[in-house]
């Protein structure tokens, strides 16, 4: 991962890690509504806990280094 650090949560019952998806954006350098444009796309995956999307820190950063941004 890069020198920006996620604030990331316990694993989940599924065992994933998740991150807001602010802190998606924020690590990305991109606007939330991207992030909901990649979840949307299914480029990165996401879970809905109660009324938050919460995002798989995993799938971020296996997207991140896929380089599909630039």
């Amino acid at each position: 991962m890069s020198s920006m650090t996620m604030n990331s949560e316990e694993p989940d019952d599924d065992g994933f890690t998740y991150i807001t998806v602010g802190e998606a954006a924020r690590y990305l350098g991109v606007g939330r509504r991207i992030v909901y444009q990649l979840i949307d796309y299914g480029r990165i995956r996401a879970h809905r806990r109660r009324k938050m999307i919460l995002v798989d820190s995993q799938s971020l950063e296996e997207f991140q280094r896929s380089g599909r941004m630039t």
